[in-house]
């Protein structure tokens, strides 16, 4: 989220978190579900091996 308030970062992750879709915790984010976030927002799921499917797995 790039050029938003620090507020409306903390209140889209806030939401996230609630909706079970992320984990956050120390300086770290956790993608709990990739393809229910995928699903809630109509986007295509990552294709395992691309970049953000990479990223995903290595942040567990």
């Amino acid at each position: 989220m790039i050029g938003s308030t620090r507020e409306s970062v903390t209140i889209a992750l806030g939401e996230l978190q609630a909706e079970r879709h992320l984990r956050v915790g120390r300086r770290k984010i956790v993608l709990v579900n990739l393809e229910r976030l995928a699903r809630s927002v109509n986007a295509a799921v990552p294709v395992p091996g691309s970049r953000y499917a990479t990223a995903a797995v290595e942040n567990r």
